[in-house]
């Protein structure tokens, strides 16, 4: 096996070209040499770590491209050897055949015989080293007597029949290279964590979420390449990967194309300290009174059940963990729930007496993505979306679905673009999308805006009532830094005395960071107690969102998509993914509570289905 990787580097370098190549390419050349010594050290399997998934499968691919022109090359000088050894090895078995049907004459046993004593040991030596599995098998990196091929077969299986036989990510495993990363089928995942297990794959191209949860450990660990999230935390979490407990005595760690200083800090740097933190939310709390509201109607539920249930949520929400190191927390907490219990109320998620409504459940499905998930409640029940939906002769599909996709992705594919990009013409000009998500519909976005006041107007208040609860602030007042006095007027009550010294915050903050930045320490407010969703510059708003998703539905060009909007090839598809699975989410839940002639069900189920398409068509793999 050695020999036929010195072989196949040599071929696939053979051009001169390689050492030329630069970026991705040069990475491909340098991890297969890489990948060829550690085959040769015996250190396989590997995983090797990128945290681009279009980077992982070209470092895949471009290594099988390497090892399929060694072969081809290969085949090429020794094309007579192997017709001669596969002639031979047909004619042995043709002579083992008859032998055993018994029907020989004398004659043509002594034949027989004398062709088998003429072929000789060496001969039959020579034909069973040149056959063609054993030919491909020097092009592989997979290990010589882990799995059979009918147990790859087996295995794969599943993958096959979504993917189909021919597919390159299923031709690559024939060669013991593997892809993983989330932007792959589930059942192509599950086997190539099934082949490296058993050890037929020994070299697995991955990203970051290898790393978490998922049992593949491996002798050595490659991280090829340089990127912004390789920290300290994600270095640990990987390189950990290294070393198989009961196998290996010490796992290697591999760094191939990472700076040198970024190296040495990677390997010193300590794990940051993790602090507790209790974000009390809308969407939180509204979970807890879910559970207790459903404990007690579940089937089978016990007395005993039902009262550690209640004890616990009372637990958590009496005594978190983050009051241990922070005491001043528990006098605001139950202001804090209070205010957010009657925000819900207000927008009709629970009843007056504290049930949940017949939305809680599309609010708690969507707790991810709060405060979106409670804009859309507040847009279901105002009505605007099913105006939105409606169409006529003036109004046909593709304007309904360019609102409704430009609702969906204000709500739940918010992505931010530099003001830079947004603003220049040259990009604008020439692309082939609309780069800056367009404005919202008048009807959406005055919607937005009166849920936007009432969530400003119910913060506000929850700080003053906490600041009231509270005693006053001392009258010693200092700079926090020099610790010089200074003369100031009376203590002001929700503002710290540092932000009252500019003349303290405006008496309705027009956002949240405007309540949230200038208060007091002790009140703890965060931003998931103000759930403001804001708005996008074309409503009016200081943030430009991408129009990735709108541009996708239009012209299906993920890499234009990509190019234009500033994004990473996986943050858009992870994106678009997202926004595919909401919109069959909300269509599910919209058919559960609309009749089937409502005009805002036809409409999402349509858009659900052709996004679904064009998404499975061009991006899922």
């Amino acid at each position: 096996d050695g020999d036929a990787s010195s072989t196949a580097t040599g071929s696939a370098a053979g051009g001169g070209k390689a050492a030329a190549k630069e970026g991705k390419d040069a990475l491909v050349d340098k991890l297969f040499r890489l990948a060829c010594g550690l085959h040769r050290q015996d250190r396989l399997p590997a995983v090797v770590f990128n945290f681009d998934r279009a980077i992982c499968e070209k470092l895949a691919f471009g290594m099988s491209d390497k090892l399929t022109q060694a072969e081809e090359m290969m085949r090429s000088e020794h094309a007579k050897t192997l017709k001669k050894s596969a002639d031979k090895t047909s004619q042995k078995e043709k002579i083992q055949k008859r032998n055993r049907d018994k029907v020989l004459s004398d004659k043509k046993e002594e034949a027989l015989l004398q062709d088998m004593a003429e072929m000789g040991e060496d001969s039959l030596a020579d034909i069973m080293s040149m056959d063609e599995l054993t030919f491909r098998a020097q092009f592989s990196f997979v290990q010589e007597g882990r799995g059979s091929a009918h147990d790859f077969e087996r295995i794969t299986e599943s993958a096959r029949k979504v993917m189909g036989e021919g597919h390159p990510l299923i031709q690559i495993l024939r060669r013991g290279i593997g892809v993983h990363h989330s932007g792959l089928q589930n059942k192509y995942r599950m086997a190539v964590e099934m082949l490296f297990r058993c050890g037929f794959l020994r070299l697995v191209v991955a990203t970051e979420t290898l790393a978490y949860g998922i049992n593949m450990p491996c002798r050595s660990v490659v991280f090829a390449g340089d990127h912004v999230s390789l920290n300290s935390i994600q270095y640990q979490q990987m390189s950990g990967r290294a070393g198989r407990r009961g196998l290996d005595v010490l796992g290697h760690v591999i760094f191939l194309d990472v700076p040198q200083h970024k190296m040495h800090r990677l390997v010193v740097a300590p794990v940051p300290s993790l602090q507790g933190h209790f974000p009390l939310s809308a969407s939180s709390l509204l979970r807890l009174i879910s559970l207790l509201t459903a404990v007690p109607r579940a089937r089978g539920a016990s007395p005993e059940v039902v009262r550690l249930v209640k004890g616990a949520v009372c637990r958590a929400l009496r005594q978190p963990l983050f009051a241990n190191d922070h005491p001043s927390f528990l006098p605001v907490l139950p202001i804090q729930i209070r205010y957010m219990t009657d925000f819900l109320v207000c927008i009709g998620v629970l009843s007056p007496s504290g049930e949940p409504t017949g939305l809680a459940t599309l609010a708690d499905h969507f707790h991810a993505s709060e405060p979106s998930n409670l804009v859309f409640l507040a847009l279901l029940r105002s009505g605007a979306l099913h105006t939105l939906c409606v169409q006529s002769d003036e109004r046909k599909w593709e304007a309904v679905a360019s609102d409704l996709l430009v609702t969906f992705s204000f709500l739940f594919a918010r992505h931010r673009i530099h003001p830079d990009r947004a603003t220049d013409e040259a990009i604008l000009k020439s692309a082939r999308g609309k780069v800056v998500l367009p404005a919202l519909p008048s009807a959406v976005a005055d919607v937005v805006k009166k849920y936007n006041g009432l969530a400003l107007r119910v913060a506000s208040a929850l700080a003053s009532s906490a600041a009231a609860s509270l005693p006053p602030q001392a009258d010693t007042h200092a700079l926090p830094l020099s610790g010089r006095g200074y003369a100031a007027a009376a203590a002001p009550r929700v503002e710290s005395i540092f932000a009252g010294m500019s003349g303290g915050a405006p008496s309705q903050p027009e956002s949240g960071p405007a309540l949230i930045h200038p208060a007091r320490p002790d009140l703890h407010l965060h931003a998931t107690l103000v759930p403001v969703l804001p708005l996008a510059s074309g409503d009016g708003g200081d943030e430009y969102l991408s129009s990735y998703p709108l541009d996708f539905y239009t012209h299906e060009q993920l890499h234009v998509v990509c190019n234009e909007s500033g994004m990473s090839s996986g943050a858009a598809w992870q994106g678009l993914r997202n926004l595919q699975l909401t919109l069959a989410s909300a269509h599910k839940a919209i058919a559960a509570m609309a009749p089937a002639d409502d005009a805002l069900l036809k409409a999402v189920g349509r858009l659900e289905t052709e996004f679904s398409a064009k998404f499975y068509a061009r991006l899922y793999k």
